[in-house]
């Protein structure tokens, strides 16, 4: 399955003081997957080694001043191998987990932290034509990550 983030759109950028946006200065997204194995009494979750998580990672010694509706591309893939097999997975169990992270950076207060996650299970993969959002949140900024799925041949 691939799974895909094409960009971020802002929905909160509010720094301190008036008329004054978010100045980024790192983002980053990084997934997990398990599979559902399974058992006599059940499924168990078995964590899927990814060779690297890492979807995403930005980070920039100055910032980016960034408005409401500021679209932050990012352009990233990964492909991830679930086992399907019904006789020994129950792929409508198995686990995505995508995690998200951005930092705003301030000069004359401490910087703040946004984090944000979306975990689906098997049979959510392909809801909404495989779409799926999760919003980054600290108190001075919001990101909506737009997350696309689609089978991989």
């Amino acid at each position: 399955m691939k799974v895909m983030v094409k960009n971020m759109v802002c929905t909160l950028s509010d720094d301190e003081g008036v008329n004054n946006d978010a100045d980024m200065d790192r983002f980053s997204l990084s997934l997990a997957a398990t599979n559902a194995v399974r058992e006599k009494d059940g499924v168990k979750q078995v964590p899927i080694q990814l060779p690297d998580p890492m979807l995403y990672s930005w980070a920039t010694p100055g910032d980016v001043t960034v408005k409401v509706g500021y679209t932050w591309q990012v352009d990233r893939s990964k492909v991830i191998t679930f086992d399907t097999d019904p006789d020994l997975y129950d792929f409508d169990k198995a686990t995505l987990t995508v995690n998200g992270y951005g930092r705003e950076y301030d000069t004359s207060s401490k910087n703040e932290h946004g984090t944000g996650s979306i975990v689906l299970t098997g049979d959510q993969f392909f809801e909404n034509g495989g779409v799926h959002k999760f919003p980054i949140t600290s108190s001075d900024f919001i990101f909506d990550v737009y997350v696309t799925l689609t089978l991989e041949d």
